[in-house]
């Protein structure tokens, strides 16, 4: 299917979106449809194609259901976890995505990412299946699929409380401010049995909650990164 030129309805896009399940075949087309329809700022300046590096492929055919991962700066992870969720919440229906950054400027930035995504989207999707209902406050709503996309900051009051998220991503966990470990408790019940979750940060020392779970990652089931 050729995405720019053939998508247009719902109906088109949600059955582009049951091409991307946890199959090698899913991981494939997710990577394909990120460069195809998704645009970045490079570090040069310059916008280009979400075009996976190689630790973007190498976590994207190792991840799975829960995963954590500890990485080194720079490495394109948080965008490339934003564009895949952005994917995912505009080709399902009733789709939470919910990242968490560990400042507010954080959040404004991972939501400005999420931004040029949609408008790197073509015209006739974004008049129309796409059409948002609402596009503030690091939020996006897209009434036709009833789908939503949120960026949040672990600093906000009750931080992601009351939500039925099936996307999660939770960027910079060892930099969290206060109770940090109290704040994922709380997020990880807003996550549904099948959700996927994503814990990310760069090193910050032997305690915490980030270090806290990648020492229990395999007893809990999640699936270990690492990209020195």
């Amino acid at each position: 299917m050729q995405v720019k030129s053939d998508v247009r309805s719902v109906d088109q896009l949600l059955q582009l979106g049951r091409t991307l399940d946890a199959s090698k075949a899913g991981q494939r087309n997710a990577i394909r449809l990120a460069r195809e329809l998704l645009r970045i700022r490079d570090r040069s300046g310059h916008e280009s194609a979400l075009d996976a590096n190689p630790a973007q492929l190498r976590f994207e055919e190792q991840r799975g259901q829960y995963n954590i991962v500890l990485k080194a700066r720079q490495m394109g992870m948080t965008t490339w976890i934003a564009g895949r969720f952005f994917l995912k919440t505009i080709t399902g229906r009733g789709v939470l995505t919910v990242q968490v950054a560990h400042t507010r400027e954080a959040a404004e930035a991972i939501f400005r990412v999420v931004q040029r995504f949609y408008e790197s989207l073509p015209e006739d999707l974004r008049k129309g299946a796409l059409k948002r209902s609402r596009a503030n406050v690091r939020q996006m709503v897209f009434p036709e699929l009833d789908s939503e996309y949120r960026v949040l900051s672990a600093s906000d009051e009750n931080c992601g409380r009351g939500l039925t998220v099936q996307n999660m991503h939770l960027s910079e966990l060892s930099r969290w401010p206060g109770d940090a470990a109290a704040t994922l408790a709380g997020l990880r019940a807003a996550l549904t049995p099948s959700g996927e979750l994503i814990m990310e940060s760069t090193p910050n020392g032997a305690a915490g909650a980030f270090y806290e779970e990648w020492q229990q990652a395999g007893a809990k089931g999640t699936v270990r990164h690492f990209f020195p």
